[in-house]
């Protein structure tokens, strides 16, 4: 009987759950690049920034060089970006383009504000499926720990009743069991709640099984991929409209003619007027409209320092995240391999009688524990691998 026990222990450690479908993280991409309108996913692909960037081509950005370095002083940057302001140029996909207009700029913000609005929505349901994996792996192992507490109940019953255990173990055991099965429940409550709302977000089936997505942690990134975040790009298009606003203002030495008519048929009379403009006696408008428009432009200059310093810090504060997670993940795994090694151990001092069956269900227990604790650590290294990209460089994923 001993013999036949030990094989019984190990399909109950290392058999897992079957399901008829399951889906990994990039089948839930692929169901949520489908509700994106085709018009605003060819814009998404198409705006990327290309990773070799001259960041020394507009004034804003010789001016964040030079009081980086400090070895450019006020007056230098000043002239620097006096020389550079009348050709402002921005840097989009692959290129440097040209300046042309306030309105192109304001459109083309509004369009890299959709691609944050879908960034975010690629966002919510990376969380939501990782939410719903961590839930079916913690039922999944509960299930498992479940199993093998009611073999101990099973076997203490037995033990009770021929009088080597006494009645206050079962006891203790039913309430380990109870409240093993509360636990069980409530993942399964939590994988079903995430699970509707990513079946809302992207149109799964919320009754699927997910995989354990297996992505190696990325290489040390560089930062001027975060040249290509919406928010960066975003403000660097702001930059490029207030530049825009200002140079309407130029003046002309020659009026502007406005003709103005109104006809009244029944009346048989017809109005007509001029209204002339000339900026050359405007100059105290324009020049005071000019200065607002300078002072506008180097505030949005410091914002867009700002955001990109903060964003520099996000993006190594988050890698070393990942790396701290990683090697817990590493260390975890050790920890289950000993676990492994000291239920094996017990399963041949069982068979020759040196333990009892409750110190080998109670060491599977142990076992059961230390893989639930794995599971959730390369859950979460998971997640943090898939979210990298999003939040820190702004980029669609599988684009």
């Amino acid at each position: 009987m001993h013999k036949l026990i030990p094989m019984v222990l190990f399909f109950v450690v290392f058999a897992g759950a079957i399901h008829a479908e399951q889906k990994g993280l990039s089948d839930i991409y692929d169901a949520l690049r489908l509700t994106l309108p085709l018009g605003l996913r060819q814009t998404l692909i198409d705006s990327k920034v290309s990773t070799n960037i001259a960041i020394a081509e507009a004034p804003y950005q010789v001016r964040f060089l030079a009081e980086s370095q400090g070895d450019v002083d006020s007056q230098s940057v000043s002239a620097m970006e006096t020389s550079l302001y009348a050709k402002l140029s921005i840097l989009t996909a692959d290129k440097i383009l040209p300046l042309t207009d306030a309105a192109e700029a304001h459109a083309t913000i509004q369009r890299l504000a959709e691609m944050e609005a879908q960034l975010d929505r690629y966002k919510t349901a990376t969380t939501l499926y990782f939410r719903a994996l961590t839930a079916q792996e913690a039922a999944k192992h509960t299930a498992r720990i479940v199993t093998i507490v009611t073999k101990q109940q099973a076997w203490l019953k037995n033990q009770i009743a021929i009088g080597r255990n006494k009645p206050s173990s079962l006891s203790s055991n039913q309430l380990t069991l109870s409240r093993l099965q509360l636990q069980q429940a409530q993942y399964q409550r939590q994988k079903r709640e995430a699970m509707f709302q990513l079946s809302s977000l992207t149109g799964i089936d919320p009754q699927v099984s997910l995989q354990i997505p297996t992505t190696d942690l990325p290489a040390e990134p560089s930062s001027s991929l975060l040249y290509q975040r919406p928010d960066i790009r975003k403000q660097q298009w702001r930059i490029r409209e207030v530049a825009a606003e200002r140079s309407a203002l130029s003046w002309t030495p020659w009026p502007q003619l406005d003709v103005f008519g109104r006809v009244t048929p029944q009346d048989k009379e017809a109005q007509i007027g001029f209204a002339a403009s000339w900026p050359l006696f405007d100059t105290r408008e324009r020049v005071l409209a000019e200065s607002l428009l300078t002072s506008q432009y180097t505030l949005e200059n410091l914002t867009l320092q700002e955001n990109f310093r903060a964003a520099v810090g996000e993006l190594w504060a988050q890698y070393d995240t990942l790396r701290s997670l990683e090697t817990e993940y590493q260390l975890a795994k050790k920890t289950v391999t000993a676990a492994e090694a000291q239920y094996k151990q017990y399963q041949a001092e069982l068979a020759q009688n040196l333990v009892t069956l409750l110190d080998v269900l109670q060491t599977v227990n142990g076992l059961h524990e230390t893989q639930l604790d794995l599971s959730r650590r390369q859950i979460a290294v998971q997640e943090a691998i898939a979210l990298f990209p999003i939040t820190t460089l702004g980029q669609l994923p599988n684009e």
